[in-house]
């Protein structure tokens, strides 16, 4: 174990913190947010309050250990708490990957726990008909009810259709749940996300390494392409920082003047759909110039002789009029990126990320990093290192999984399996989640939507209010999200800051590290923590043997292999393991390297090297501009607008270059109607010069719809009003066809027309 000596006590760094004048402002508006009082309907909101029972908080304070979950980074914090009221949240100088720093949405927490629009009380809908312009009637029951109603239609289903007629978002602890059913049909958010960079990952680099963990003075140049990582997750964007202030060239490709953009030495304004081009633009610069770690190459990786002849078509000037930047900008480029000694390309979400062909970025990507040798190495992109947490097991295994072969095709919605075993395996599904509800090969009667919210992170929103006419719907979360309006049965759960868990850190950190979750706030409202809902319902339909264990003892288990209790966890905050960073030499692929020609995608009948197929989507006379959408530090996906602490004026605004909008008569401020070729929406235009004058965006998760959540929720618009959806058909067609081997997401892949509404 690490030596713990020398760590700062809880209390000292509290003191430090407690007189600050943040804090003072911190503590000021959360005990004036504890009196106020808002109509906000019927009785399913109301006052706020701090604990339901307990004395009022007490002059001085105090702190507990818990980690952050706005974000999956689950930075590792320090709550202040005046008596039974949480006021202050920083981050734990001891955090590996956040080094003691909180963004603006972790910060916010405070306002998830509070917010006075969550929901308090279990809620069963009481209007059959669904819809945005229908009020679903909800009724306050207690839990005993909630948990028959839906434990009720669950067995219904069961007796009528067996498992396979039930199907789940996998957020966190429903899939025991669902495995416990018997039920295959499990998906998550990382099917759009990261399971095609994992999985492509795994084809010619034999593990996951899409991690950077920059280091000051070490780092000496940042690629970072069409991400927008470095301002929404708190770790990589302090990486990021601490690069460039020890000196590093920081390089970004991106459609939009991001807040990455706008602390970059370079901005280059590319083409969205166009990272491949670019990419391989510079690897021809590498190569031709000759570069590359000719040492690294040569030990680590294979295929240099199949990869230097493929690039020598793709040079700058090719790729020029595609990208929308001159040829010489790539060519620099190029040259920086292979003499700057230690040089990486990083990539995690971005505007062009969910597009058509995008696991060939992937490989260029990993091409690139490898031929400078910055693979799993000090300062550049990273695997993940994890503590050897004992695994935790049912009491009795689960019945086998529904079979998934049905009618000639793979199961409904898949989880992640191996490399080609499945055709839609790791990526995509989400995409035509609502199609495979509607056209998949076997019908889908109940829907459990956990920590999700498909209305926003899905395409076609019409397609979802039709179909959850006819299916029962039941959301788990605490807030009252667009989903959750058309639930049948809505059941709150606790924020994080009310739960108790363990946190196994593993991105952006080059040790292992563990952390405690706890509660530093109990007893608000009639809420439950999310096992605890999956154990009644498990009681409920007499499968509770097929669930692991969980709780303290369940908890110590799984520390047990690296001598902690969950006490002493929470005494401690985090433990990180005596296990030096120890570059990756022995890569799982079939060589034993990273496969810069892949044989694995070779063998399966797809290129090999990352061929130029063209980009994704171009503009037309009809919808003549790209669209895009982004991210900020102030939320994650669509979790946030509903937090007030965390949206501004103009959040919900189409970003239109001023020139562009000038041709079309918008003004700043001006409403204006989007339309795709799958739709259309209006919001107010903001006119910007750092946008490219053919692109439009919009920042994701805005326009909620309910009226019972938050006013600042309720501005702008959704953008998957106009996004692209798949098909089932559509995905199995482009693995067939040897076009995308993880059936990878394309909703991105949409032009727009814009004019004055």
């Amino acid at each position: 174990m690490a030596d713990n000596e020398d760590k700062p006590t809880v209390q000292t760094v509290l003191d430090k913190q407690i007189n600050r004048r943040q804090f003072i402002k911190g503590a000021v508006a959360v005990g004036a947010l504890a009196g106020l009082s808002y109509y906000l309907g019927p009785k399913l909101f109301g006052t706020i309050t701090t604990a339901s029972a307990g004395p009022p908080p007490t002059p001085g304070a105090s702190a507990l250990y818990t980690s952050c979950h706005q974000c999956d980074q689950q930075c590792a914090i320090i709550a202040t708490m005046h008596g039974d009221v949480l006021t202050k949240l920083d981050g734990n100088p001891l955090d590996v990957k956040s080094a003691g720093h909180l963004c603006p949405k972790g910060q916010g927490g405070i306002m998830e726990v509070y917010n006075p629009y969550r929901v308090k009380k279990p809620l069963v809908r009481t209007n059959p008909n669904k819809g945005f312009d229908q009020d679903p009637g909800w009724k306050e029951v207690e839990w005993d009810e909630a948990i028959a109603t839906v434990a009720s239609k669950i067995q219904e289903i069961l007796a009528s259709d067996g498992p396979r007629a039930i199907a789940a978002d996998d957020y966190n602890t429903v899939g025991p749940f669902m495995n416990a059913l018997g039920s295959p049909n499990t998906y998550r958010c990382g099917n759009t996300c990261f399971y095609n960079l994992n999985g492509l990952q795994l084809s010619f680099m034999g593990a996951d390494f899409q991690n950077a963990y920059l280091q000051q003075g070490i780092t000496k140049y940042v690629l970072m392409l069409s991400d927008t990582v470095g301002t929404v997750e708190n770790p990589f964007g302090r990486q990021v920082a601490e690069a460039k202030a020890g000196g590093a060239k920081i390089v970004v490709l991106d459609p939009r003047y991001s807040e990455s953009a706008a602390k970059a030495d370079v901005w280059v304004p590319i083409a969205p759909g166009t990272d491949l081009a670019a990419l391989l633009a510079i690897i021809n610069v590498v190569i031709t110039e000759d570069l590359y770690d000719h040492d690294y190459v040569a030990t680590y990786t294979t295929g240099i002789d199949e990869l230097t002849a493929f690039i020598q078509q793709y040079t700058p000037a090719w790729a020029a009029d595609i990208c929308g930047v001159d040829a010489s900008v790539l060519q620099q480029i190029g040259e920086d990126f292979g003499r700057a000694h230690v040089a990486v390309a990083t990539m995690r979400r971005g505007a062009n990320k969910q597009r058509t062909g995008y696991w060939k970025v992937i490989h260029a990507w990993g091409i690139l990093n490898a031929l400078v040798g910055s693979i799993d190495q000090p300062g550049t992109t990273i695997m993940d290192r994890s503590a050897p947490l004992a695994k935790l097991s049912p009491p009795t295994k689960p019945p086998a999984l529904y079979p998934q072969a049905v009618d000639g095709r793979e199961k409904l919605m898949p989880t992640p399996g191996g490399l080609f075993d499945s055709t839609l395996a790791y990526a995509g599904t989400q995409t035509a989640f609502s199609d495979a509800l509607v056209n998949g090969a076997y019908p889908i009667k109940f829907l459990l939507c956990a920590g999700a919210n498909w209305i926003h992170s899905s395409p076609n929103t019409a397609k979802w209010v039709d179909l959850l006419q006819n299916k029962f719907l039941t959301v788990v979360d605490y807030q009252m999200t667009d989903t959750a309006w058309l639930a049948d049965v809505v059941l709150p759960c606790s924020t994080y800051l009310e739960r108790n868990e363990l946190v196994s850190a593993n991105n952006f950190a080059p040790v292992p590290q563990v952390q405690v979750r706890q509660a530093v706030v109990t007893g608000l409202y009639d809420t439950k923590d999310d096992n605890e809902i999956w154990s009644l319902l498990a009681d409920r339909l007499g499968i509770s043997d097929y669930l692991p264990p969980t709780g303290p003892d369940a908890m110590d288990t799984q520390l047990a292999p690296i001598g902690y209790t969950f006490d002493k966890l929470k005494d401690e905050g985090l433990v990180q393991l005596d296990q030096p960073f120890t570059p990756t030499t022995k890569f799982k692929t079939p060589s034993g390297k990273i496969e810069m020609y892949s044989t694995v995608l070779d063998q399966a009948g797809f290129d090999a090297l990352p061929k130029w197929d063209g980009p994704s989507v171009t503009p037309t006379d009809d919808y003549p501009l790209y669209f895009i959408s982004y991210n900020i530090s102030r939320g994650y996906m669509s979790m946030h607008p509903w937090n007030s602490w965390l949206v501004e004026p103009g959040d919900e605004a189409v970003m239109i270059n001023a020139a562009t909008a000038a041709k079309a008569g918008i003004s700043d401020g001006d409403t204006v109607a989007v339309t795709s070729a799958y739709g259309s929406l209006t919001a107010k235009a903001k006119l910007i010069q750092g946008i490219r004058p053919d692109t439009v965006a919009m920042l994701h998760g805005r326009g909620y719809r309910n009226p019972y959540t938050s006013p600042t929720a309720r501005v702008g618009a959704n953008e998957n009003d106009i996004s692209r959806p798949d098909t089932v058909q559509g995905l199995l067609d482009a693995y067939q066809s040897k076009k995308e081997p993880l059936a990878g997401p394309s909703f991105r892949d949409f032009t727009v027309s814009i004019k004055k509404a």
